[in-house]
């Protein structure tokens, strides 16, 4: 068989089964297509989580007790420290 004798079978089974050849290839475009979105939100999804996590508007708020009664009456204060921590994305191994 040559590409002609091929291409004219294929024509043919595709005129004498138009609901198949429809549904069959609506559902490789469906399957694409979704697998694609899917690889496209997580990639994104990724990028977007180490933007925030680089971002410096987010903080980290540290609450603990006080020894006495008298320091608790006492409005809260932020407290700048000289040690800075930076949290580091998760990577996937």
């Amino acid at each position: 068989m040559n590409y002609g004798e091929n291409l004219r079978l294929v024509l043919r089974w595709i005129g004498k089964r138009p609901v198949e050849s429809f549904l069959l290839i609506t559902g490789i475009a469906l399957g694409i297509g979704a697998t694609s979105a899917g690889f496209a939100l997580f990639l994104n999804t990724q990028n977007e989580n180490l933007r925030l996590i680089q971002s410096t508007n987010y903080r980290e708020i540290v609450v603990s007790t006080r020894e006495n009664v008298e320091e608790m009456e006492l409005p809260a204060v932020p407290v700048i420290g000289e040690e800075i921590t930076i949290l580091l994305p998760l990577t996937w191994i």
